[in-house]
């Protein structure tokens, strides 16, 4: 994950899908973020 690709598609990346038409935008977190998600993962690799 890159902080600042974070950043711009919360910021730029809205903006952009708002000027197209968009109407509701949700930035989702990347799910390797998540401890939960990690540790199903791990649990599926071993």
């Amino acid at each position: 994950d890159c902080l600042e690709t974070l950043e711009e598609l919360g910021m730029e990346g809205k903006e952009d899908f708002l000027k197209a038409g968009g109407e509701k935008y949700t930035l989702v977190p990347c799910l390797n973020e998540q401890e939960d998600w990690v540790d199903t993962l791990a649990g599926y690799c071993l």
